[in-house]
């Protein structure tokens, strides 16, 4: 898929369900996606629900999040176990809110890569913010990994973060998995 104007997608998300989960590429050829959720109850929020073996480049996504539940993200919610993810020149902008009283699981871009995935990420910036002065225990890139996050010539730099401190990571908080940092800052 290939973006060919700014667009307004509201709150319609892609692969909303784990069984559809988003695979192939998707291009957003340097255009930005507008993604407004009102206050929502449901986990698992974000422009890409689930993804498995997929690309996603040169997008820039903006707009709020809100919802009373956990696992919300800037651009992907969760990654299909064993599936490999590239985000590629992408921008988030996403402002993620939620009102979880504790452990929230949010991520900046990816608030879950599943066992034994693999997520890179490649000339990236996330300029966001993260609001909930309740939640705690969210990453600035990757909410929570079971596999492999590997952060390549990126940037963290959110407009402000409005949580708890407790259990939070600039990059990825770490399950099972690792991550690798390679000439990135925040």
């Amino acid at each position: 898929a290939r973006l060919y104007a700014d667009l307004d997608a509201g709150s319609t998300m892609v692969g909303w369900e784990q069984a559809y989960a988003y695979r192939g590429t998707f291009d957003g050829n340097g255009h930005t996606l507008t993604f407004n959720v009102p206050d929502h109850n449901r986990e698992n929020l974000a422009p890409f629900v689930w993804v498995g073996n997929a690309t996603i480049k040169n997008l820039h996504t903006a707009g709020t999040i809100t919802s009373s539940k956990k696992f919300i993200g800037g651009l992907i919610s969760q990654v299909l176990p064993n599936a490999n993810a590239t985000v590629e020149n992408c921008r988030v902008s996403v402002t993620i809110n939620t009102s979880v009283n504790g452990d929230a699981n949010n991520g900046g871009l990816v608030t879950v890569v599943n066992t034994d995935a693999t997520v890179m990420f490649r000339n990236c910036k996330f300029d966001g913010s993260f609001d909930g002065t309740n939640c705690s225990h969210n990453g600035g890139y990757v909410g929570y990994a079971n596999g492999a996050v590997i952060v390549d010539n990126c940037v963290f730099a959110p407009d402000h973060i409005n949580t708890k401190p407790d259990g939070c990571a600039t990059w990825a908080r770490i399950g099972t998995g690792y991550y690798t940092l390679i000439n990135s800052y925040a």
